[in-house]
């Protein structure tokens, strides 16, 4: 006979949701000195059990103790907009029931939330090919590709392309950026300048993209 500690019988069900979407619940039960359900997912979801022996809440994840004799327990999960999930568990004595539950929302909801969602404003801000100012032999007299990618998580909101001697216009919402300019030598892109701006909260903030007396031979971007 196989050792009973080693017993792990496991579950899948479909759950019910009473707002757009879907809940998949999956559990299973280890044998333990006590009686008890441990609901592991999906975490910050407010959680509530109604067992024989009164009721119980708490945030996922949490660990209900309960008396030791088999049951049902019902157990109600709500998400932090309101989408609730419930449904009867099987409680069994000395044992402890792990509860995972998965909420996959209705795509045709997102989407509508997403685009309900207010748009960040965002400013008009002009940059400058002024390859020319530096050296006639200069590599750097040429085509020009900038990337803007939000210092904060590295997402990259704007980019423009400028031939020699050109200006153009992009719009970013007032943000701090790191701001990598690439110039093209014929075959490849080279990383020209790569570096800190803080865009304003007005249009017409200009940078240029070109070499002064402090820089030298090497290109930099300009606030002006």
């Amino acid at each position: 006979m196989k050792n009973a500690t080693s017993l792990l019988v496991l579950f899948a069900a479909i759950g019910t949701a009473t707002a757009a979407g879907s809940f998949s619940d999956r559990i299973n039960y280890r044998p333990s000195r006590d009686t008890s359900i441990k609901i592991v997912e999906p975490e910050g979801f407010r959680v509530t059990i109604e067992s024989p022996d009164g009721m119980q809440t708490g945030t996922v994840p949490e660990l209900f103790r309960l008396p030791n004799q088999d049951a049902f327990v019902k157990v109600t999960m709500t998400s932090p907009d309101g989408t609730s999930w419930s449904k009867k568990v099987e409680i069994r004595q000395r044992n402890q029931a792990e509860l995972s539950v998965t909420f996959k929302p209705d795509a045709a909801r997102e989407k509508e939330k997403a685009k309900d969602a207010p748009r960040a404003r965002t400013f008009i801000t002009e940059l400058q090919n002024k390859g020319s100012t530096c050296d006639a032999t200069s590599p750097w007299r040429a085509t020009i590709s900038a990337q803007f990618l939000r210092a904060s998580d590295g997402v990259v909101i704007g980019t423009l392309q400028l031939d020699d001697d050109k200006s153009g216009q992009t719009e970013l919402p007032a943000d701090t950026y790191d701001a990598r300019v690439f110039s093209w030598n014929g075959t490849e892109w080279k990383l020209a300048v790569s570096t800190r701006v803080d865009i304003p909260a007005r249009d017409g903030f200009v940078l240029a993209f070109g070499c002064t007396k402090q820089s030298g031979a090497r290109p930099v971007l300009i606030k002006q």
